[in-house]
């Protein structure tokens, strides 16, 4: 926001049940992250909140040296995997007649075997310093 705070609305009243107050430039972007909320600002700076702990500061980010414009998180553990697509069709229904890849019922479970090999969770973020940073969730250290 242009006054340089995070408001956490209540979806159901549509009132203002916390306002973040640490930036000290205009907020440009949010992301959750880690079950995190994420603020980057104009200030060059991410602040990450914990809601959790009753809105708490948990960590402050500053390796940017510019205006931040953009947070994205990066999570390896979501669904959006699970069904390989070969162009615009996905495997099982490819009308090109490439090799189909199988049915979801007799694949194997392979979300079992890569849970210990996933990474935490990230962030990227990029500013007007023409970098682009990838932070860990874990320590919200830049990667």
């Amino acid at each position: 926001s242009w006054d340089s705070t995070v408001r956490v609305w209540d979806p159901e009243t549509g009132n203002c049940e916390r306002t973040l107050d640490d930036h000290v430039g205009t907020v440009r972007a949010l992301a959750d992250v880690a079950r995190r909320l994420v603020s980057a600002s104009e200030d060059g700076t991410i602040k990450v909140w914990d809601p959790s702990r009753a809105w708490a500061l948990v960590q402050t980010l500053c390796d940017h040296s510019s205006v931040i414009n953009a947070i994205v998180a990066i999570d390896d553990d979501d669904d959006d995997d699970d069904l390989l697509l070969l162009g615009d069709q996905p495997a099982t229904g490819d009308p090109r007649g490439g090799t189909a890849a199988p049915d979801r019922a007799d694949a194997p479970d392979l979300d079992a075997d890569r849970a210990e090999d996933r990474p935490a969770p990230r962030l990227a973020s990029g500013g007007d310093d023409g970098v682009i940073k990838i932070w860990s969730a874990n320590d919200w250290r830049c990667m």
